[in-house]
């Protein structure tokens, strides 16, 4: 499965966010910082075609920039339901992306809560900075 590459994915955050993104590839992730904000995509089939997992102080970041609530209504470390569900959606838009570039449709599983399994190996990393609101990274496995 292919990846979008880092300047869609700045885009399309930085429409979302409302904020100055800036996107970057990486080599590094901290799967340890990720409890509930682990999704899987499946395609038409219902089977799982990749997992994306996301370190907390960006998926908060994210979150809070895109139901525009203060960047001090982040708090990295926090596992947040509120700011969990509304990132829940920008991962929901991120597989928007990822259809564009690859043959198989993918979506996010209906109903998922964020706490699905990580593989344990990654795909494709970016780093992301979301204006003053945080940044982390986010990985991609393809199952």
């Amino acid at each position: 499965m292919d990846y979008p590459v880092p300047h869609e994915i700045q885009s399309l955050l930085a429409d979302l966010a409302g904020k100055d993104v800036v996107v970057g590839l990486n080599s590094e992730f901290d799967a340890s910082t990720c409890e509930g904000n682990v999704y899987e995509f499946i395609d038409d089939d219902d089977v799982i075609q990749c997992v994306v997992a996301t370190e907390r102080p960006l998926a908060n970041a994210l979150g809070a920039s895109l139901a525009m609530l203060p960047a001090s209504r982040c708090t990295p470390d926090e596992d947040d339901p509120e700011l969990r569900e509304f990132y829940r959606e920008v991962v929901n838009v991120v597989s928007g992306l990822i259809n564009n570039i690859n043959p198989v449709h993918i979506r996010l599983v209906p109903g998922s809560d964020g706490y699905s399994e990580w593989p344990g190996y990654e795909s494709a990393i970016y780093s992301i900075k979301v204006g003053d609101y945080g940044e982390g990274n986010i990985a991609f496995a393809t199952v």
